[in-house]
């Protein structure tokens, strides 16, 4: 006797039991066809596996990049890419500008539709993913391959006049960062972690930026004198470090004690780890008090306070 398929429950015809029926075209036929045009249907004509993906809003591999979609200009809070430093432009120096990327030669413009990018750029990750991995990129006219050394922890785009909107290191075979619609057009899959916010607190695990501008002051952390000529203080940071950062600082930085401001000598932070504050041990140019509480301060004029892991 005839039987229906177990997903789709489409109609079988059984051979030895059915032979001498007459075919039923509509219902072995025009149903079956009805039924798999309705179970594809919301795969919206996907060709491919990341097209596929993205008509079912189905979850993608995570990135194990930081900072990886680069539209927006970076001009201020809540607009990609992180930039902490406010960096602008092109930019021809090598070192690090937006948060985790540093330019290795060449140069990076920061426009509003992504990092046009004539040189290489990298991002050093803090741990090794392994061997088996996916590194791909977007730009404006489709996902190029990009390079990463597993013993360097290092990912690396190298790029000719090419605009970025969007990076990916991905563990697994087969990348799931975008995919090309019927048009030819290129579109990012949802990215879950591809939110400000988020990007935001991963990168403040390696750089941490406090500012003032004009003349405003800011209170940043309180503390005590251990001796008369030494403050400890505990400056707490939205994001745990993942390592001892080095401290460097511009403009006015004191220590306000017995409602006194005092000027500081040298500065240096030690690391607390799993622990979401910085131990700052601040040198004065004058004697305090030992034991008294104080405050760290900065400001007075245009002034920065960075906080970066090497």
């Amino acid at each position: 006797m005839s039987i229906l398929t177990k997903v789709l429950k489409l109609f079988c015809y059984d051979p030895e039991t059915d032979g001498a029926n007459t075919f039923n075209i509509p219902k072995a036929l025009n149903e079956n066809w009805e039924k798999i045009d309705a179970a594809l249907a919301p795969l919206g004509g996907a060709t491919t596996a990341q097209a596929a993906l993205a008509a079912l809003g189905a979850g993608v591999r995570p990135n194990e990049l930081d900072n990886a979609y680069f539209v927006g200009g970076g001009t201020g809070w809540d607009v990609f890419p992180v930039n902490q430093r406010g960096v602008s432009g092109t930019i021809s120096a090598p070192g690090y500008f937006i948060d985790r990327w540093k330019l290795v030669s060449g140069t990076v413009q920061i426009t509003a539709v992504g990092l046009v990018l004539n040189g290489t750029i990298a991002q050093i990750l803090p741990g090794s993913i392994g061997s088996v991995y996916t590194a791909t990129a977007l730009t404006t006219t489709g996902i190029v391959t990009c390079q990463y050394d597993d013993a360097s922890r290092t990912f690396t785009i190298t790029g000719t006049g090419q605009t970025f909107i969007f990076a990916k290191l991905e563990r697994g075979v087969g990348q799931t960062a975008a995919y090309q619609d019927a048009d030819n057009a290129w579109h990012m899959l949802p990215q879950q972690e591809n939110d400000y916010a988020t990007q935001l607190a991963k990168c403040q695990s390696d750089l941490l930026v406090f500012a003032t501008r004009g003349s405003n002051v800011a209170y940043l952390a309180y503390g005590f004198a251990e001796t008369t000529a030494k403050y400890r203080f505990s400056l707490p940071t939205p994001s745990t470090m993942r390592r001892n950062p080095v401290m460097t600082y511009t403009g006015g930085l004191f220590v306000i004690a017995h409602g006194t401001r005092v000027n500081i000598t040298s500065i240096s932070a030690l690391w607390q780890p799993n622990q979401n504050s910085i131990n700052i041990i601040a040198e004065v140019e004058s004697e305090g008090v030992a034991d008294e509480f104080a405050m760290l301060g900065i400001g007075y004029e245009d002034s920065t306070l960075v906080l970066q892991c090497p």
